[in-house]
């Protein structure tokens, strides 16, 4: 990605966190998400999603995604976050399938972790 592409991806970050109300807690997990993505922002994705995750009426995917991201850190943290994953998974896919998807999405698609 470009320099002018990555600075557009922050700026529609911080338009989007800006209208997202602190009780909105799927638009936080969405932002974070979004956040992720982007190589300087990745820490405030991260800062963002933990203190929530693991309040989501299914929190199985959000912990996933967030121990995942941990994990490829370097952050020990990133396991304890998976171990609640698997116990709160709720998903018609095999929680090993899905942790092994969600790895490999990390590596690919997340340019702070290749």
């Amino acid at each position: 990605m470009k320099r002018r592409d990555w600075d557009e991806a922050v700026h529609l970050a911080d338009e989007t966190a800006a209208r997202t109300p602190d009780d909105d807690y799927p638009g936080k997990h969405e932002l974070a998400f979004e956040l992720m993505h982007i190589p300087s922002r990745w820490k405030e994705g991260v800062s963002l999603l933990r203190p929530i995750a693991a309040g989501f009426q299914d929190p199985g995917q959000p912990l996933l995604l967030l121990g995942t991201v941990l994990e490829n850190a370097g952050d020990p943290e990133g396991t304890r976050f998976i171990d609640q994953a698997r116990e709160a998974w709720n998903a018609p896919i095999l929680f090993d399938n899905a942790l092994a998807q969600m790895r490999a999405y990390v590596k690919e698609h997340m340019p702070a972790f290749r």
